[in-house]
């Protein structure tokens, strides 16, 4: 992985589902397709200023999607922004949503992104990355992640991101479950702390 996208639908799904990766790796973009909840654009702006000096990772936002409303915005239109994004930054590696969840703004995201990043051009490695609480509670569940990252050393700091999110934080999303869950997660493959994703395209 040299140079990376994360495309994530709102601002914090970044950090949920990706942070520790970020954190960790040298080039990174992250392209946020909607701004958050109606109301809090602006806050949302400058928390994601704060979150990417933690994490180091450049950004943009398109701002123009309403929240929970994507399915209310021309596919194609999405489409094609995120092909711009992918011909201005030249990633060889995508990270977005999983096209199960059970949030309809992360499901198209999903579908804007790999359909924008079919193949051709130089992106060779597409991933899905999980948000707790909406990827896991579909029925039946049904991501099934076969590549993982060890965060043991950026964890602290995926926590200390996520905390920016004042609105966010809550529910199945504080500290100590954010913890418990990549300790989970490094568990299944003998990392102490670890992200987990699903491999939807990778070229050797």
């Amino acid at each position: 992985m040299n140079k990376i996208l994360v495309i994530a639908a709102h601002p914090d799904d970044e950090v949920l589902g990706c942070g520790g990766m970020i954190a960790r790796m040298e080039d990174v973009f992250v392209f946020f397709l909607g701004a958050g909840r109606q109301g809090e654009e602006k806050e949302n702006s400058e928390r994601i200023y704060k979150v990417s000096n933690i994490l180091r990772f450049d950004f943009s936002i398109d701002g123009d999607y309403p929240d929970n409303q994507f399915d209310k915005v021309p596919l194609l239109e999405m489409v094609q922004n995120i092909e711009e994004l992918i011909e201005h930054t030249k990633p060889d590696t995508i990270f977005t949503h999983y096209r199960n969840d059970l949030n309809i703004d992360h499901r198209i995201a999903y579908q804007a992104t790999i359909t924008a990043a079919r193949p051709k051009g130089e992106v060779k490695e597409i991933y899905s990355y999980e948000i707790p609480i909406s990827t896991n509670w579909g029925f039946p569940i049904s991501f099934s992640p076969d590549f993982f990252i060890d965060i043991s050393d950026t964890v602290g700091r995926k926590i200390q991101a996520y905390s920016i999110y004042t609105s966010e934080v809550g529910f199945m999303r504080d500290a100590d479950t954010i913890k418990t869950f990549s300790f989970y997660r490094g568990q299944m493959c003998g990392l102490m702390h670890a992200e987990a994703f699903e491999t939807v395209r990778r070229v050797i």
